[in-house]
């Protein structure tokens, strides 16, 4: 199906190209062997199941020859538990320039030889505290020494065989019970090989949990600022590239998905334009409770990926959101008392759907993609 060939925009008449996507993000699975207490899984009314092999198989023939230049293996569950990873990290490799995967590193000591064979080209590892104790408080189920020797194979593995990948990034999502942690979490990771540490937010996932989000306490946030001030200083001899999130709402916007053109991949088949979007869940931001509705343009079982990326629909809204074509919920004054705020099908704009209040595109928290 060919998208119309232009509409009219104001003034102006925007033709429109025959695009692909250049990102691909493929949800494996929606179960997970953690209980994170940040996380998005806790607010899905979903059964968790994986994405069956024979439709992932499906789904990678029908991007061949699209030029695909990243496949990132993500989603609402932890990716290396499907029984059948390996084996779609192999044939995605044979489609896409790039690998990229998303872990809480609870099999990485199993399998980082097979990640290191297959041609990985990075990995995403969740790590919220290098203290045992507190790390079992916010990653529970998991064990923290666990993944450190996970983490440190993979460095002997990379030496011995002289590559430099898969590059390595920590993500640390911030939260009131680990923040003081910001600095030695940062040692943790260069002591383990690590290239990158992503400090992110957490977004709290019910009004019950706001009281663990540093970025609406001052005091939390000024302490976070200079710690991660402190990091970015001892990261200046090049072993350990520093990223951090923003910790107020600022004009800044960029959707890591529409401005790179990438397209998410439910496990179930349907496509959403992103991972914010891809299943119906309630965050709660600035004392705001949305209800984030599931989006979504097609289902790769019933139609190819090409098709459904080049729907009218599909095709508008990505145009909508690359021209900033939104307001801007989370630093609106108006906000505790709008009711299009409350959820992402419509805003003051008459978007529908609308990424108004989305914390990613806003910087407020890392986007993997």
């Amino acid at each position: 199906m060919k998208p119309p060939n232009s509409f009219r925009f104001g003034e102006w008449e925007v033709r429109l190209l025959d695009t692909t996507p250049r990102i691909v993000v493929i949800e494996p699975t929606t179960r997970c062997n953690f209980k994170c207490i940040h996380c998005f899984r806790n607010e899905m009314g979903e059964e968790f199941k994986d994405m069956e092999y024979d439709f992932f198989l499906n789904l990678v023939d029908s991007i061949r020859g699209l030029g695909i230049k990243r496949i990132t293996f993500t989603g609402w569950g932890e990716p290396t538990i499907h029984p059948r990873i390996l084996d779609m990290v192999a044939e995605a490799r044979r489609v896409a320039s790039e690998i990229v995967l998303n872990t809480n590193g609870s099999t990485l000591l199993r399998i980082a030889e097979d990640l290191v064979n297959i041609g990985v080209d990075e990995l995403l590892v969740s790590i919220d505290s290098p203290d045992i104790a507190t790390y079992s408080k916010i990653r529970v189920g998991g064990e923290l020494s666990i993944i450190a020797k996970g983490l440190l194979k993979l460095r002997e593995l990379r030496l011995k065989k002289g590559y430099v990948k898969p590059a390595v990034s920590v993500i640390f999502t911030i939260n009131t019970l680990n923040y003081s942690d910001v600095v030695a979490v940062a040692e943790f990771s260069r002591r383990a090989g690590v290239n990158r540490v992503i400090y992110n937010n957490f977004i709290p996932t019910s009004r019950k949990l706001e009281g663990l989000a540093c970025y609406t306490s001052s005091k939390c946030s000024r302490e976070v600022s200079k710690l991660i001030g402190e990091v970015s200083r001892l990261s200046m001899d090049g072993t350990l590239a520093v990223q951090a999130t923003y910790r107020t709402v600022k004009s800044y916007f960029f959707c890591p998905y529409i401005d790179n053109s990438a397209v998410y991949v439910a496990r179930d088949g349907w496509v959403s334009p992103c991972m914010f979007f891809a299943h119906s869940w309630t965050p709660t931001l600035y004392g705001i409770e949305r209800a984030v509705r599931r989006v979504v343009f097609g289902n790769v079982c019933r139609e190819s990926l090409l098709d459904i990326w080049r729907k009218r629909e599909y095709v508008l809204f990505r145009f909508l959101v690359r021209a900033r074509q939104m307001p801007s919920c989370l630093d609106c004054e108006l906000a505790p008392y709008c009711t299009y705020t409350l959820s992402n099908q419509h805003d003051c704009l008459g978007n529908s759907p609308s990424c108004a209040s989305c914390p990613y595109a806003r910087n407020l928290a890392f986007c993997p993609v």
